[in-house]
């Protein structure tokens, strides 16, 4: 079994991995102080498949179950069905002592998970995710919501699981159709986050497709993994989290143009995901090459990209009134290549002529009237051993930068890179300025170590970098409570490469603070411009 752990001080859960592991949940959740009366939120296609097995594994572990179905599909996913929730809920005497399993794809854990945010103003919830789409994405990380006549998941709340239980058996049960789908966001993480991963989707995609529990079991560890790190670091999406919705601003806004039934999530993400690439290829951060790759990979998987026929003004529409619109300009990501990202604000007119579905040339070029927010790779630092793998916990006692294969590997040999050619791929794809404000978002979370770890790969890339060595100096001095003393070669340096009052004591006792994520990146964005620029 597989293991690791979302960590969000108070919120942390853990996510198990395993196959036929459905009869285990009522143990796993004793083990976490969820016991007495539990209300099973499911559909009735998965109730026929797993229900049984779900009640008497919690009925075995002492709890009193209420099963409650939920039609089959998004078009359910609404305040309607949410209420005959609500209804269920009072008559089967759910109380604050209960807890609540969402067992199914990603309609019943968003619908669930809100119902479970809201209800008596929040009680505990599991996620039992059933469909590919559900265990690498919609399971993990706390999202929950329903759905509006004007848009996907208008209405919701972050509110964090207490244990995600994924069986990859359930995966064999799954139609064809779905299972493709939820492909499309496991290509998403590689596109956007780890190039390594990409092409072990390439090498093993017949394994994959022919559901070989090996290859099912990494790549659904590797897409939570990365998907958790990200959460840690910005639970409530105010910033690096936004990224997650590469090929999804577009694909949400064709998704509910044409009408839901037209298509799955993952189909309009996958539609999505290759129109962003065009849209990147038009400001220069993604070659042609690297666009029909992503694209080969999505069709190999078996999922269609031509989109379906929606008049732009509905496009047009949806664009206007996603969550990530403000102030007349849409947060869109862009993909750097494969591996790596960057966000910029644009028009959503203007982004409807730049993906070609309003049928005309966009009346500026793409690096007018969009302003850059961000360049961020996580590639680079993957390769620089910023993240491990094991059971969610870093591991830097070493300040030697850490090997890809050492740190992250999924399997012996899955991704074999000569030496070479890996340290280019990080050179290339590690910005060190966005990586240090990482780095910094890190330190405002309390998560010394991590930042810590981020810095000591850059110095082993930089040594005479005296900057990054005083900030060590520091960050180790604020681990131990002593005084930071920098060595002479450093004293004599400038400031550092931050404003110290940009970065507050460490307080282990506060689980976020992603709420004043913004406003802080932006000040150290501006810090470090500024000292960038007089070097």
């Amino acid at each position: 079994m597989s293991q690791l752990t979302v960590s969000l001080g108070d919120n942390s859960y853990d996510i198990l991995i395993d196959s036929d592991i459905l009869k285990n949940l009522g143990r796993y959740c004793t083990e976490r102080g969820l016991n007495g009366r539990a209300a099973v939120v499911t559909n009735p296609t998965v109730a026929a498949l797993y229900a049984d097995g779900v009640l008497k594994s919690l009925t075995d572990a002492g709890n009193s179950v209420t099963l409650i179905e939920i039609p089959d599909g998004e078009e359910y996913k609404n305040s309607s069905t949410l209420n005959s929730v609500y209804d269920a809920l009072i008559e089967g005497g759910i109380d604050r002592s209960s807890f609540i399993v969402a067992l199914g794809g990603g309609v019943v854990g968003d619908l669930a998970g809100y119902a479970a945010a809201t209800y008596l103003r929040g009680i505990p919830f599991v996620q039992v995710p059933t469909t590919l789409l559900a265990q690498v994405d919609s399971s993990v990380g706390g999202k929950t919501a329903i759905d509006h006549p004007r848009g996907k998941n208008l209405i919701g709340a972050f509110y964090q699981p207490r244990l995600v239980l994924i069986d990859v058996d359930t995966l064999k049960t799954l139609p064809g159709r779905e299972f493709r789908a939820g492909l499309a966001e496991v290509v998403k993480y590689g596109v956007i986050f780890d190039r390594p991963f990409f092409e072990y989707l390439e090498q093993h995609s017949t394994d994959i497709l022919a559901l070989e529990r090996q290859a099912l079991e990494q790549v659904v560890l590797r897409s939570c993994q990365l998907k958790a790190q990200v959460v840690e670091v910005d639970e409530k999406e105010a910033g690096l989290r936004a990224s997650l919705n590469f090929g999804h601003t577009l694909g949400h806004a064709i998704e509910t143009g044409a009408g839901y039934g037209e298509l799955v999530h993952g189909e309009a993400v996958a539609i999505g995901m290759a129109l962003a690439s065009r849209v990147s290829m038009q400001y220069g951060h993604c070659t042609a090459g690297d666009a029909a790759r992503i694209e080969a990979l999505l069709t190999g998987f078996g999922l269609a990209l031509v989109p379906p026929a929606v008049a732009p003004a509905r496009l047009l529409d949806a664009l206007v009134t996603d969550k990530k619109s403000r102030g007349g300009a849409i947060t869109f990501i862009c993909n750097r290549g494969i591996g790596s990202h960057r966000m910029e604000r644009l028009p959503p007119d203007q982004l409807l002529a730049l993906s070609g579905l309003a049928g005309q040339r966009p009346e500026c070029e793409p690096d007018q009237g969009a302003d850059v927010i961000a360049d961020t790779g996580l590639a680079g630092m993957f390769a620089a051993g910023a993240f491990a793998s094991g059971a969610g916990e870093e591991t830097f006692e070493d300040p030697e930068i850490i090997d890809f294969e050492e740190a992250d590997i999924l399997e012996e040999g899955s991704f074999e890179e000569e030496e070479t050619r890996r340290s280019v791929a990080a050179a290339e794809q590690q910005d060190p300025l966005s990586t240090a404000t990482l780095a910094e978002l890190y330190v405002q979370q309390g998560h010394v170590g991590k930042a810590l770890g981020i810095y000591r790969a850059l110095l082993a890339e930089d040594p005479s970098n005296a900057h990054i060595r005083a900030r060590i100096a520091n960050l180790e001095a604020t681990e131990t409570g002593s005084p930071a003393v920098a060595d002479s070669a450093a004293g004599a340096e400038a400031e550092l490469p931050v404003r110290e009052e940009l970065m507050p004591p460490v307080d282990d006792s506060i689980p976020s603070r992603s709420e004043s994520a913004i406003a802080t990146m932006e000040e150290w964005l501006d810090a470090i411009g500024r000292i960038k620029a007089c070097r």
